[in-house]
């Protein structure tokens, strides 16, 4: 893979993000819940958007998602998680003859935890993955290190009072276009009982717990990923992009100790997208804002 030679050896020692616990819609830094072993579905899509290019063309993605995570390490100050996530993204191009098919695939086996201590905490995640056009996963010796990914990150949050902390670290992975690191900084507020506030750069939130059974968040987050593709005859291959910022309102409610529903609504803005045409051309074009609608499942265990 091109953006791993790229990385100094001591990332793969010191990085990391959070603990998947709950359905919030934006990756959450702040939370206090307990690590749980959880299976996760999801399913998705965006309203069809007009591409700018010279002629008419539009795009309409969907997605589906399997997440799953068993905790393995439950200690006082360390919890420690590993996963499996698989997500499918179907980029239909209309009017635009892409070398691809746009059936993308990514599997993903996230390593993620925290260390605490008095007053702070230290969230790590190494997450390798394999992110590939379908026809490379029907044809699995077409996959080398170019399909392959390590998406990576550490955030130390330090407590200000019983009430509010402030937080700061970097991730690297492909949100923001080909593979970078960038830092994340801010601060985790609760003004009152039922509202926790993550004040973050790039990942913010605000959640509010209407009663103990329903939660409404708003966030705003970049979202985005690159894949490895080949075209339709397997004899070319070449990298396809798609970037925007999501910002949204997520309703989470809690059916019962251990199963949890959510719909997300979200608008994307800011889309981007980066792929080979038939004819080998690499074009770089902007798709019109996009709003769409996101169900989700969660079992804990």
């Amino acid at each position: 893979m091109k953006s791993i030679g790229q990385m100094p050896a001591i990332l793969l020692i010191v990085i990391g993000l959070f603990i998947s616990q709950s359905l919030q819609a934006t990756t959450n830094y702040c939370s206090n819940s307990t690590a749980r072993h959880f299976i996760r579905v999801e399913v998705g899509n965006l309203g069809q958007a007009q591409l700018d290019t010279a002629m008419p063309a539009q795009v309409k993605i969907t997605t589906s998602a399997l997440n799953s995570a068993w905790v393995f390490v439950r200690e006082q100050q360390h919890t420690s998680s590993i996963g499996f996530n698989f997500q499918y993204t179907n980029v239909d191009l209309e009017s635009i003859d892409a070398m691809t098919n746009g059936h993308l695939h990514t599997w993903d086996f996230p390593l993620e935890g925290r260390l605490s201590s008095t007053g702070s905490e230290l969230f790590y995640d190494i997450t390798p993955a394999i992110s590939v056009s379908s026809n490379a996963l029907k044809n699995p010796e077409l996959i080398d290190a170019d399909g392959l990914q390590l998406n990576l990150g550490m955030v130390y949050k330090k407590n200000i009072s019983l009430e509010s902390a402030w937080l700061a670290g970097f991730r690297s992975d492909y949100r923001f276009g080909p593979y970078k690191a960038y830092p994340v900084v801010g601060v985790c507020m609760q003004p009152a009982r039922d509202w926790d506030l993550q004040l973050a750069v790039p990942d913010f939130s605000i959640l509010k717990r209407i009663n103990r059974g329903l939660s409404l968040e708003l966030f705003a987050e970049p979202v985005g990923n690159q894949w490895h593709v080949f075209s339709k005859d397997l004899t070319r291959e070449s990298d396809f992009g798609y970037n925007a910022i999501a910002i949204g309102l997520s309703a989470q409610w809690h059916i019962s100790a251990s199963i949890n529903v959510g719909l997300v609504i979200e608008n994307q803005t800011n889309r981007r997208l980066s792929f080979v045409l038939d004819d080998n051309t690499l074009i770089e074009v902007k798709a019109e804002s996009s709003t769409g609608m996101m169900l989700k499942g969660e079992v804990l265990f």
